[in-house]
């Protein structure tokens, strides 16, 4: 969320001035004065495993980690309570999957004291992550679309030392080839915390979101671009009638875009958007419309089966529980049922049977059109923010990672409509947050970039993996 991100990105520069000012003094620096010390007794041995629970795909390979303390004597040794049937662990820690599912027993046992060990629980499944090439520039807050000659396109993003986004703007967009399994250069397109939508042409819009700097304050667009099918080149188009950031696009059934809420800069804080528009492929314009009836951003709009746009949750600059409906025949926003709790940075999904799921939080709600009505569902395995969530092609749906109590999480969970349940998932090789997952041709979902947390700080990454 923005939190003021103004202020904490100049915060962050000023602290980084100081920092080198003082690396730049003639002083000699004091040793510190060695710790005191007490007699003791030894210390209990103790075991850990990292992970302590993993899910994995059949046959894959994953690296375990693991500590020992109270012992000057760090070696363990592996072992699986199943013997061969669990897989096999190397004295590297270095694990194989089965071919048969199910849930196995990683144990390690200290070398100084057999009596203590640790034990690590394996899930083996039908689907699972995989890693493929690495984005040239660390991003997060970026897009990622599904091109019809089945690339993916990532553009924008931020990265760099900030707080809470990534302080500069990525300006590199890159094309991911499934065949390949790599990325490569696609131009430049400078944008953090904007949207992108696949035209019915093969065309990508983008708009808005932040798109430099100048005096430490965010440069806000109103801007747009166009990614053209044709040339796979950038070109502008019309612009908004607003600037905004960390707002919603969805392409509506005439293939029109509606364009709702975000943010602009305030100061040194944030205000939110009531103001909607409809951008026209034909004639390259924006047009507004009737205000939403509630201020929005870091909400969810979804296209629904009848051709009007749910609009879900956000409220800024704290998550609401209010949600509304677009009708493009009429151009206004209708209220209809609210959600059980207040969300933002959560995800809505369109399933087969024309239902929304909308999860974050921990928990889940349903959203059906034929009532208007949210109806619980779930809960899901974990407490999650900033995640995505992907329609698989059997119906189920894959929600990934996200910040779970203010760290990244490298945990899934998948929803089953039929059971209106979220069991635990395969776990990613990475933990990430503000992430993207596209759904390739094959069925399988590329991830791209996003973040891991370090306090008040954060780690952008440029990693991708697989779930397949």
């Amino acid at each position: 969320m923005k939190r003021a991100m103004t202020f904490q990105k100049i915060w962050a520069v000023g602290v980084t001035a100081l920092l080198f000012l003082a690396g730049c003094g003639g002083t000699t620096p004091v040793s510190p004065s060695p710790a005191s010390t007490t007699a003791s007794g030894p210390l209990a041995i103790s075991v850990t495993i990292s992970p302590s629970t993993l899910g994995i795909r059949r046959g894959g390979t994953w690296t375990f980690a693991n500590t020992v303390s109270g012992s000057s004597n760090t070696a363990i040794t592996w072992s699986m309570q199943e013997q061969s049937a669990g897989g096999a662990i190397t004295a590297d820690g270095v694990y194989t999957a089965p071919a048969v599912e199910g849930t196995y027993h990683l144990v390690a046992t200290s070398n100084a004291d057999p009596t203590k060990s640790a034990v690590a629980i394996v899930n083996v499944l039908k689907s699972g992550f995989v890693p493929t090439g690495s984005l040239s520039t660390a991003r997060l807050q970026h897009t990622a679309t599904l091109l019809p000659g089945g690339k993916v396109l990532v553009a924008g993003g931020g990265y760099g030392p900030d707080l809470i986004d990534g302080f500069w703007v990525a300006d590199q967009a890159e094309l991911f080839d499934p065949a390949m399994g790599s990325f490569s250069p696609a131009g430049t397109l400078s944008r953090d915390g904007h949207t992108a939508t696949l035209l019915l042409d093969g065309d990508v819009l983008f708009t808005g979101g932040e798109v430099g700097w100048s005096n430490l304050l965010p440069i806000v667009s109103s801007t747009a671009d166009l990614e053209k099918a044709t040339s796979g080149l950038f070109e502008p188009t019309g612009s908004m009638a607003s600037v905004r950031e960390s707002h919603a696009a969805t392409l509506l059934s005439d293939g029109r875009v509606l364009v709702t809420g975000g943010v602009i800069p305030s100061g040194i804080s944030w205000q939110g958007l009531q103001e909607a528009e409809i951008y026209d492929p034909t004639s390259g314009a924006f047009t507004t419309v009737a205000n939403m009836n509630v201020v929005r951003a870091f909400h969810t709009a979804t296209l629904l089966a009848n051709g009007k746009v749910l609009v879900a949750g956000g409220g800024y600059p704290t998550g609401g529980n209010t949600a509304e409906v677009f009708d493009p025949a009429t151009g206004l926003f209708t209220s209809t049922g609210t959600m059980s709790v207040a969300r933002s940075n959560h995800t809505a999904t369109l399933l087969a049977n024309g239902k929304v799921l909308i999860a974050g939080g921990g928990t889940a709600d349903l959203y059906d059109p034929a009532t208007g009505l949210f109806t619980p569902t779930g809960p899901m395995t974990v407490s999650r923010s900033s995640h995505t969530a992907t329609l698989l092609p059997d119906g189920t749906v894959l929600i990934a990672g996200g910040l779970d109590n203010g760290s990244e999480s490298a945990t899934t969970e998948i929803y089953d409509p039929t059971t209106g349940s979220f069991t635990a998932g395969a776990t990613m090789r990475q933990g990430r947050f503000s992430h993207t997952a596209t759904l390739l041709p094959d069925g399988s979902v590329l991830f791209t970039g996003g973040a891991t947390s370090a306090g008040v700080k954060i780690n952008v990454l440029s990693s991708a993996e697989i779930y397949n």
